[in-house]
């Protein structure tokens, strides 16, 4: 297993239904174009439970082969999921510090152009690849009303992840 360490800095907004002081849907649309790892459709939920803390759990699921799963042949079935858990405390409203720990795992086919012994020949190699990352985050977060319920989100923060 290799470890990477450093810091992460994201700008996702997530658009949120909130129910009644209790209970939050979100929806992350931009998920769904992501262009980094594969494209997800993505939801959470969260949970005010103790005044000032919450807890947020999304997942998603790779609804159409990523950019990276652009390989002729076929070795394995493109698939993958994104799972986070998140320790959320609103130091005043809107925002917020939180710990979270996120899986990330996909299968994708790939391939690889090489020549040999200073040949002119390039050739091809394809293979599959399935990527397990779990990880930390530690954030800070913010929540601007758009109107009604609806919330855009954006967050930065650094972690620590280990790919496998």
């Amino acid at each position: 297993m290799r470890f990477y360490t450093g810091l992460l800095i994201i700008v996702i907004p997530c658009y949120s239904y909130a129910q009644p002081d209790r209970w939050a849907v979100t929806l992350c649309p931009l998920a769904a174009i992501d262009g980094f790892s594969f494209p997800t459709i993505q939801a959470g939920l969260e949970w005010r439970f103790a005044g000032r803390f919450s807890w947020y759990n999304e997942f998603g699921v790779e609804y159409t082969p990523s950019r990276i799963d652009w390989s002729d042949t076929v070795i394995l079935r493109p698939h993958g999921i994104k799972a986070k858990t998140e320790l959320r405390y609103y130091f005043e409203p809107g925002h917020y510090f939180a710990f979270n720990a996120f899986l990330t795992s996909d299968a994708h086919n790939t391939e690889v152009p090489y020549t040999q012994n200073g040949d002119t020949a390039e050739l091809t190699d394809a293979f599959g690849v399935h990527k397990t990352v779990l990880g930390w985050n530690l954030l800070w977060g913010r929540e601007q009303r758009l109107g009604g319920r609806l919330f855009v989100e954006m967050y930065f923060g650094f972690g620590m992840r280990v790919n496998s």
